[in-house]
């Protein structure tokens, strides 16, 4: 009996946004997404800069730290983008 391949279907690239307070990871991120295809459109560090990164984008998916810089709340910010 030999193995068959199931091809996997292509799926589209996404639009990204990546909420990181550290540089270093943020980077290390955008590098992977965009190494994986996606479209990483907005890059903040702090809730403000995010939540006015995301309206000025379409967006299909936010990567957001929980515990972003200057005591920002990446859960509220996740919430409001949410709304």
């Amino acid at each position: 009996m030999t193995a068959q391949t199931v091809p996997v279907p292509a799926t589209p690239p996404l639009s990204l946004l990546v909420a990181q307070s550290d540089p270093a990871l943020s980077a290390a991120m955008v590098e992977i997404l965009t190494d994986a295809g996606h479209a990483v459109v907005a890059v903040a560090g702090t809730p403000e800069s995010a939540a006015g990164q995301a309206a000025l984008h379409v967006i299909d998916l936010a990567i957001i730290d929980a515990d972003l810089a200057d005591e920002g709340d990446g859960v509220a910010l996740a919430d409001g983008l949410h709304d």
